[in-house]
């Protein structure tokens, strides 16, 4: 009787244990913490920022999106990406989260006018839930992008309304 105790104590702990991370999980998924953007530069050479937004998927709960974007003449080896999202309606910049993918066709795409860079690492996925107060009314998304000398906010022409 008293090892069914243990294993059923044992058992309880590993749960509690196995849902107290899936709930750090989407708390940490769900915050949107609010973005200065004021270091980054969204003027210049429309030129030198290229993107590409392969797929945008506005669910009920959530936006996903997935694509590519990078600076010109920048080595893409050594750099951070953030997902951003403006709310037009409060002026206020939010990040999302986002994963740095792996994107060869990019670089092969490119490698005749920029041969002597690699953008391997230009691919990205994006994805928040809408429920958040914060992004009520009209919204855009945008990329800050920052390899250590270069900062640049990158449009990706994205707009979405939350009502």
């Amino acid at each position: 009787m008293n090892i069914s105790k243990n294993i059923t104590i044992a058992i309880f702990i590993i749960l509690v244990a196995i849902l107290s991370i899936n709930f750090y999980t989407f708390v940490s998924f769900t915050k949107l913490a609010e973005f200065d953007v004021s270091s980054y530069t969204n003027n210049g050479n429309n030129e030198d920022k290229r993107y590409c937004v392969d797929s945008f998927k506005n669910n009920a709960n959530s936006i996903y999106i997935t694509g590519w974007t990078f600076v010109t003449n920048r080595e893409y080896v050594l750099f951070e990406n953030k997902l951003v999202i403006f709310n037009i309606d409060t002026g206020k910049y939010y990040l999302g989260n986002i994963t740095c993918t792996k994107r060869e066709d990019v670089s092969k795409v490119f490698s005749d006018t920029d041969h002597l860079r690699n953008y391997d690492n230009s691919g990205f996925t994006g994805a928040f839930f809408k429920s958040r107060s914060k992004l009520l009314g009209n919204n855009k998304i945008f990329i800050a992008y920052n390899d250590g000398e270069v900062k640049r906010l990158i449009d990706l022409n994205v707009k979405f309304e939350i009502k």
